[in-house]
């Protein structure tokens, strides 16, 4: 029975009615549904077909309704707190969670998309956290524009949410210690099976025996290089399609060429393998990246915890009340007055009317001794009241506090690349060619001389780099 066709789109198989389909560069595609057939024809008019030459993973099923999404909602002002900044009257910028991305090519799509709309002014997609941060200009363009603008290329955009991006890393966390526990039991393991070959190989060891365990450290490396190594093997084909090098390219033509000679050696009764060598690459080069997603990752949660010290609420006086009411923090406005008890956070900028306490401001300046307040002294929401009862006036509030501050330069820092890092990426290109240029060269000059040493020399060459 022939295989079905599958959708141009998302890969899944296509009904032989052929009822969904668009012609383009005298090419019939097929869709398996309306969705999947509008999503792809948007790409492919805005000029982002390679989008599809880029992906190595097809994307999820369009929905059907994603061109009648009403997101009018998000343009008032309410429902934008929370994730939309006002960084001035000319610029707001939001922060969406964005269901769908499956890869680099993924980002890509999005912000090739959003940069062609005028009024968008900046685009970042993250692909490890499925998050974009936009920056637009609110008077020529409405935020539902830029929902609608995503959910037709086949994703579905939602306000930014702490929870779902902790979701998100978790999977990502899970995911790399599983790959990482592969790694190190088949490190283990081959190793032991490795010792057994070196030994035997100088006290003497039966054919039987030698091909026996050669064939269980290969079963054993197959599962380190096909999963736990796929990372590797995955960024370097996407390299290769977007027509750059990076180091994941001497990586994966390491353990490959390793993995293979290895394999070649053991059918054929060859004198060396070197599946023990294959296993513990891999398993240090994972630890290398582990440590570096770990970083990152308690980087984004001091950054997040920075963020949860502004409070939910607060205690307004109002004019000729005896006692405060407690209001949204959302809700307060320059020159309001405000108590804020023992214990409690301060919720927005202002100076102190009445009252003495000490202050912590450790999340700000380090300093964990207490600083002494009274009145004229100025106090910054997120810190915290230890002591005493404050009357405090209102000075900033919102996006204007210095905590707000300090947290927009987070996110541009997390989201940024530093001119170092730039430079190491232009570099990477440069050094890789030539990493790859003296493997060549070694190889050629051994093969001459030694032919048969030739390829491991060539093969350390690009383990060593």
């Amino acid at each position: 029975m022939p295989t079905p066709p599958a959708c141009y789109h998302c890969g899944l198989p296509v009904d032989s009615s052929e009822r969904f389909s668009l012609n383009h560069s005298d090419k019939k595609l097929l869709f398996c549904c309306p969705g999947c057939r509008a999503v792809a024809q948007t790409i492919l008019s805005s000029g982002l077909g390679k989008y599809y030459d880029y992906r190595n993973e097809t994307a999820h099923q369009a929905d059907v309704d994603a061109q009648v999404a009403d997101f009018t909602l998000y343009d008032r002002e309410e429902f934008q707190r929370g994730f939309v900044s006002r960084d001035n009257p000319q610029q707001q910028t939001a922060l969406l969670n964005i269901q769908g991305i499956t890869c680099a090519a993924c980002t890509w799509l999005i912000e090739h998309r959003l940069e062609k709309i005028e009024g968008v002014d900046n685009i970042h997609v993250n692909l490890a956290k499925h998050r974009a941060s936009i920056s637009w200009n609110p008077q020529k363009l409405a935020l539902s524009d830029i929902f609608g603008a995503i959910e037709t290329i086949g994703y579905s955009p939602s306000p930014y949410s702490p929870d779902r991006e902790e979701q998100l890393l978790e999977a990502e966390q899970r995911l790399a210690t599983r790959r990482l526990g592969v790694a190190g039991i088949g490190m283990m393991q081959v190793g032991m099976y490795a010792i057994a070959l070196h030994s035997g190989a100088m006290q003497g060891i039966e054919e039987i025996y030698r091909d026996y365990l050669r064939i269980v450290s290969l079963i054993i490396s197959t599962a380190v290089v096909f999963y736990s190594a796929r990372p590797f093997f995955d960024a370097a084909w996407r390299n290769l399609k977007n027509r750059s090098l990076g180091m994941d390219v001497p990586v994966s033509i390491a353990i490959g060429l390793a993995y293979s000679a290895s394999c070649y050696a053991t059918f054929t009764g060859g004198s060396d393998v070197y599946f023990d060598s294959v296993a513990m690459f891999t398993f240090f080069l994972l630890s290398s990246r582990f440590l570096e997603m770990r970083a990152r990752q308690r980087n984004h949660l001091m950054s997040q915890g920075i963020a949860a010290l502004r409070p939910r609420y607060a205690w307004r006086m109002q004019a000729g009340a005896q006692q405060a009411e407690q209001i949204p923090v959302d809700e307060l406005r320059i020159d309001d007055e405000i108590v804020v008890k023992a214990g409690e956070i301060i919720p927005a900028d202002g100076v102190v009317l009445e009252g003495e306490s000490s202050i912590d401001e450790s999340a700000f300046s380090g300093e964990y001794l207490p600083v002494d307040k009274g009145p004229h002294d100025p106090v910054t929401a997120g810190s915290i009241n230890a002591d005493g009862l404050l009357r405090v006036r209102v000075t900033a509030i919102a996006e204007n506090t210095r905590l707000a501050l300090i947290t927009r330069l987070l996110e541009r820092a997390q989201k940024d690349k530093p001119h170092t890092a730039q430079l190491a990426d232009r570099l990477a290109s440069i050094f890789v060619i030539t990493v790859l240029l003296c493997a060549g060269c070694a190889f050629a000059w051994w093969f001459q001389h030694a032919p048969e040493r030739a390829f491991w020399i060539a093969l350390s060459v690009l383990v060593v780099s």
